[in-house]
């Protein structure tokens, strides 16, 4: 009886075949992390959208679009160049304090209704509201309505100005939230005198679409800001400063790059994914831009509620006069 002997795999073979295994798991890989950020930008541009609908919904219901954030007690100004507080003077601060943003308004219209009728938004004031241990635990739990899946800040978030405070002056953490009405567009601050503001959204706002005299396809409404995303120059992770839900803090000064108004709002005045120009380090500044961490630029949703990605590296005086709701200069979404 003839045996035949049974051949293995040679040392080399066996190394060609794992040298191809790994070749292909190297081209495959990128394809994959590719398809995996599309799926989170997909879901990105979701949320937006359904911001842009809350919104439409809101003022079918209101007849304006809801106020970026109230100034319940910190420094501001209103039209007639007065300085006001719905429960302070307007000049003098009871920094951190707690007031309601654009999210906590339009949360009945995003099936948030439970939270909304928690947070009691429209019985109460926030400082008061988050005296109760149950208004606290909304503002600590997650929103994914609120977060973009590419981002992978802390939840609550940890920041010392995005800690508001209730009205027994006890601060408190928030939920992490991506998505910061559009405020001004032409300076990095905070703005918190309301002559100042050409945006949508700003200190009690009240802007209605008439107003947007550019168009509302032509005008920026809410737009991303991731917590981290990777300094160039520095090579170090630079604090974008993301946003938190429902509330935020009041502000000791009438305009500023970093206090908690930025929690709320934002400003095109250094346009998409802006390095600070700060020392290596200290990089504090960036916290009232719109930042990303879609590969090349961030997602907008304008006031016609249409969604757009727009690239970090277009024309900044258009994209500045996409944040101006009547400069009388429209531009199309690069």
């Amino acid at each position: 009886m003839i045996r035949f002997k049974r051949r293995g795999f040679t040392l080399v073979e066996l190394l060609v075949v794992i040298a191809i295994i790994g070749i292909l798991v190297a081209l495959l890989l990128p394809a994959i992390q590719a398809a995996r950020e599309a799926a989170r930008r997909s879901q990105c541009s979701n949320n937006l959208k359904q911001i842009g609908v809350a919104m439409h919904n809101y003022n079918d219901t209101f007849k304006t679009l809801p106020m970026g954030f109230t100034n319940d007690y910190g420094i501001a100004i209103n039209y007639l160049g007065q300085n006001y507080a719905h429960h302070g003077n307007g000049t003098t601060a009871s920094r951190y304090y707690a007031s309601w943003t654009w999210s906590a308004y339009i949360a009945p219209f995003m099936e948030l209704g439970a939270q909304h009728q928690t947070l009691n938004v429209t019985g109460t004031w926030a400082a008061q509201s988050l005296v109760n241990a149950e208004s606290r635990q909304v503002i600590t739990s997650p929103v994914p309505a609120f977060r973009c899946p590419s981002d992978t800040g802390k939840d609550p978030h940890n920041g010392g100005e995005y800690r508001p405070a209730d009205s027994a002056g006890t601060r408190v953490y928030a939920a992490t939230a991506n998505y910061a009405g559009v405020c001004d567009d032409n300076s990095a601050n905070i703005d918190n005198d309301q002559r100042n503001c050409s945006g949508v959204f700003y200190v009690d706002s009240d802007t209605k679409f008439q107003d947007v005299v550019d168009g509302t396809s032509s005008v920026l409404m809410v737009g991303e800001r991731c917590r981290y995303r990777q300094h160039t120059r520095c090579g170090e992770t630079q604090d974008c400063g993301a946003a938190i839900v429902f509330v935020t803090g009041a502000s000791n000064q009438l305009a500023h790059e970093n206090r908690s108004n930025a929690a709320a709002v934002g400003s095109a005045a250094r346009g998409i994914n802006w390095d600070s120009g700060d020392v290596c380090g200290n990089l504090w500044n960036a916290k009232t831009s719109f930042h990303s961490l879609h590969p090349g630029g961030a997602q907008f949703v304008l006031v016609d509620a249409s969604t757009h990605f727009i690239s970090e590296n277009a024309d900044l005086t258009t994209f500045r006069r996409l944040a101006h709701k009547s400069d009388g200069n429209p531009v199309k979404v690069p």
